[in-house]
């Protein structure tokens, strides 16, 4: 960015921009680690248009997901 002088805020995050600080809470509450890259991917999974692969051998995400959505699942 700054080798092509291209304007930016230092500050920006994915996860904030595209989800916001509540629901990454609630993200948290409903099981998903609090470290930024688990935040990030939650963005993926929520907001992508594919389904997306997850590697998950501490099943945290598979906890979450199911949290998330329910007994729907």
């Amino acid at each position: 960015m700054k080798e092509c002088e291209l304007p930016y805020s230092p500050d920006y995050e994915f996860a904030e921009f595209l989800a916001g600080k509540a629901v990454a809470r609630q993200w948290q509450r409903d099981g998903l680690p609090s470290d930024n890259f688990s935040t990030e991917n939650g963005v993926l999974v929520t907001k992508g248009q594919r389904w997306a692969l997850n590697i998950d051998p501490q099943t945290q995400a598979q906890k979450w997901i199911k949290r998330m959505v329910g007994d729907s699942l």
